[in-house]
């Protein structure tokens, strides 16, 4: 059999490079335990304020889908009723197990904080650090996403 050439490998994280309950037992609980006090204390940071809009955006159309359960923002409000809305909506999202767009962005922000911050530290399976180091040193770029996180 010949040798296939490939320059790219795309690995998706749950289940193989990273044991499956670890985005339910460290990751999701991590953004439940620090969203409160995130969103209040980044408030006025710019991306902070673009994920607001993302699901006050999200409501707005889950309210028009008639989506149970949704919990409006209106960003007209004085802000601290805006910061309750939001941390009401991403409570029910997450209940929810919702994988919306501007949830996961929200989330995937919180974790960018919480690995530069070392409260987070990922775990990947020895043979997924063998695989990926091997790619690697064969000049192969490695990327790994996650499709249900």
């Amino acid at each position: 059999m010949a040798s296939q050439k490939y320059d790219v490998v795309l690995l998706d994280i749950e289940g193989t490079t990273t044991p499956i309950s670890f985005v339910h037992d460290v990751l999701f609980p991590y953004v439940t335990n620090n969203v409160k006090q995130f969103i209040e204390s980044r408030w006025d940071d710019p991306c902070v304020q673009a994920h607001v809009q993302a699901l006050a955006k999200q409501a707005a159309a889950d309210i028009a889908a008639g989506t149970d359960g949704c919990v409006a923002i209106n960003l007209d409000d004085n802000t601290e009723a805006v910061q309750r809305q939001v941390l009401e909506n991403i409570e029910w999202q997450m209940r929810a197990d919702r994988k919306v767009g501007a949830l996961k962005a929200l989330q995937g922000y919180m974790w960018r904080f919480g690995y530069e911050r070392g409260e987070l530290q990922g775990v990947m399976f020895a043979d997924a650090v063998d695989a990926v180091r091997m790619w690697s040193r064969a000049g192969r770029r490695v990327f790994i996403y996650s499709s249900g996180s």
